[in-house]
């Protein structure tokens, strides 16, 4: 049973403690602007010149599953699959999840292009041209 599944079950029981507070990482940025949103690669005094990686990207969350500190991690399906297919969950408490509302939540791509489509006329303010 995953940790989060546990804290769960004890909140709703009432038999909660401060401890059983959920912590979650979202870790889905390349559903947006794709390789921008998996972050900057930092040199050591702060700076960057590019962006992370896929495999880059891959291995931070691989650290962040090894460090058993989160409940819960929030992917992309594709990534999920990609890091299942590694065992990076295996014998691991981190609860895998997915977004499943991908279609409607890309905006990047679809706004710039077709500006005048419904989504554009429906995508947040700072999305529409």
């Amino acid at each position: 049973m995953y940790r989060l599944d546990q804290k769960l079950a004890r909140i709703r029981s009432g038999h909660y403690k401060r401890n059983d507070f959920i912590i979650a990482d979202a870790k889905d940025g390349d559903m947006g602007p794709s390789i921008p949103g998996c972050g900057p690669k930092r040199n050591k005094d702060g700076s960057s010149t590019r962006f992370v990686t896929r495999p880059e990207f891959l291995e931070n969350i691989s650290a962040i599953i090894a460090q058993d500190i989160v409940d819960i991690m929030l992917l992309s399906a594709s990534n999920l699959e990609a890091l299942v297919e590694k065992g990076v969950f295996k014998n691991s408490e981190v609860k895998p999840a997915i977004r499943a509302n991908d279609t409607t939540d890309i905006w990047v791509v679809a706004v710039p292009i077709i500006p005048s489509n419904q989504a554009a006329r429906s995508a947040p303010p700072h999305y529409r041209g």
